[in-house]
């Protein structure tokens, strides 16, 4: 198993929930931040 062929459910082994959710919600902060920006 090496990069792309790892699959998600292995990933998400590595990584609990809460952090998960924790790096996407910042994840969408920072697009939100960024689309902000775009707009002016």
């Amino acid at each position: 198993m090496v990069g792309k062929d790892v699959p998600l459910t292995t990933l998400l082994s590595f990584v609990d929930f809460d952090t998960f959710e924790f790096l996407l919600e910042d994840f969408l902060a920072s697009l939100g931040k960024k689309s902000e920006f775009e707009s002016g």
